[in-house]
């Protein structure tokens, strides 16, 4: 699902925002992911903290929410403003930190 642009870069399928008068100053508050078949739990993880990262940078919660929904399935994350990282790489895999989803 999802979509990439001509550069490659990924999108997710929805964006939740608090609207406001001014296009500009609209706030993220989730970031939604459906996957028809999936494959690998640990990809489609990898995908939807990549768009939480992305998100990271714009104006959004503070507590910016995910929900990743793989077929019957669905997981919640959260990317707290307070919290270091939760992923990295070690021997060559990128690792995630569970505590990352719900």
């Amino acid at each position: 699902m999802g979509w990439r642009n001509n550069k490659g870069i990924r999108y997710p399928d929805f964006i939740i925002v608090k609207a406001t008068k001014n296009l500009t100053d609209d706030t993220i508050l989730l970031i939604v992911e459906v996957k028809k078949d999936c494959d690998s739990k640990d990809a489609a993880r990898l995908q939807m903290y990549e768009y939480l990262g992305m998100a990271a940078s714009k104006r959004r919660a503070k507590a910016l929410q995910g929900l990743l929904i793989m077929g019957a399935k669905s997981e919640c994350c959260h990317l707290d403003s307070r919290r270091e990282s939760g992923i990295h790489q070690e021997k060559g895999k990128t690792l995630i930190d569970p505590r990352l989803f719900m």
